[in-house]
């Protein structure tokens, strides 16, 4: 299994010394990737990490891709309704070669409607929209003069550039737990991207994500990644969303959970800590876990 970490770009006052100083820790430490998530503009009144001192996602890649160099970094999910995909597909393509080839790309419907309406997009057309930009951000990464027909993004006669380094393109993640993102993950991603979901929750909602892909008849192999919160040393709660959490052999005793239903890939989501915590609990899970499943890990 390889294992990734949330950067915290959100939901505290910005110190963009100790983030970048986190940043370079997470490689440091020998972790595989850094993650960065989306929200543009919040509701006042929902009372959720995201609302306050949010850096741009894609903006915030970019600086990943300048002060790292070996881990993969990735959008874990960007909501693709909020922006026009041809503008995605350039911005991505542009971190994919500032890194090197090291972006891995996590795509979502979204959920919030008031952040909808307030960038003036319908909410009913989330799924319809994402499945077409994802077609027209594969089209300008496979080619230079792409052609996309559609509802809401056509394009034709128009030069997209620069292309990704990785090819055919970077790997697409697919969130989403409802059937429209697990149809989705089969028609468009290298891999299903759940967040929160507990183990036993889990294997049932991942065996509906092969079932799709059997009905579809898709031939190339669909990887389970995941993000959940780490709460290093603390009794497991009652979170809305699944965590792992306890003593280090109690996490390990879940990572394994999550390993045996075929997560490949976990990110973790420290936050809730300060920095001086966070990187305390990265540091003994890189020393304390993480070797456990180095044999399991994918080349």
């Amino acid at each position: 299994m390889k294992f990734g970490v949330c950067l915290p770009h959100y939901g505290r006052p910005l110190d963009m010394e100790a983030l970048a100083g986190a940043a370079r820790s997470v490689e440091a430490l020998g972790y595989d990737s850094i993650w960065v998530t989306d929200h543009i503009i919040v509701p006042q009144g929902l009372d959720i990490v995201y609302r306050e001192h949010m850096l741009d996602a894609l903006a915030f890649l970019n600086y990943l891709a300048a002060i790292t160099r070996r881990v993969q970094i990735g959008t874990s999910v960007l909501i693709l309704p909020y922006r026009h995909p041809v503008i995605v597909a350039k911005q991505v393509a542009t971190a994919d070669v500032l890194s090197g080839g090291r972006v891995v790309f996590g795509a979502g419907a979204g959920w919030m409607e008031g952040e909808f309406k307030a960038l003036g997009i319908p909410f009913r057309e989330r799924g319809a929209r994402t499945n077409e930009a994802l077609q027209a951000i594969l089209a300008c990464w496979g080619n230079e003069v792409p052609t996309v027909t559609g509802r809401y993004y056509p394009l034709e006669g128009m030069v997209a550039s620069p292309q990704p380094i990785q090819r055919p393109h970077p790997p697409i993640w697919i969130g989403g737990l409802s059937p429209g993102a697990k149809e989705r993950a089969v028609r468009f991603g290298q891999a299903w991207h759940p967040t929160g979901t507990a183990p036993d929750v889990l294997a049932v909602e991942w065996g509906q994500v092969r079932e799709t892909a059997e009905r579809r008849g898709r031939q190339e192999p669909l990887a389970l990644t995941m993000r959940c919160g780490l709460r290093w040393g603390e009794r497991p709660g009652q979170p809305p969303r699944f965590a792992l959490a306890g003593s280090a052999s109690e996490v390990s005793g879940q990572v394994e959970a999550l390993a045996r239903i075929g997560v490949s890939h976990l990110a973790l989501d420290l936050s809730h800590l300060d920095y001086p915590r966070l990187l305390a609990s990265l540091e003994d899970f890189a020393a304390r876990v993480m070797p456990q499943f180095q044999d399991k890990r994918p080349s």
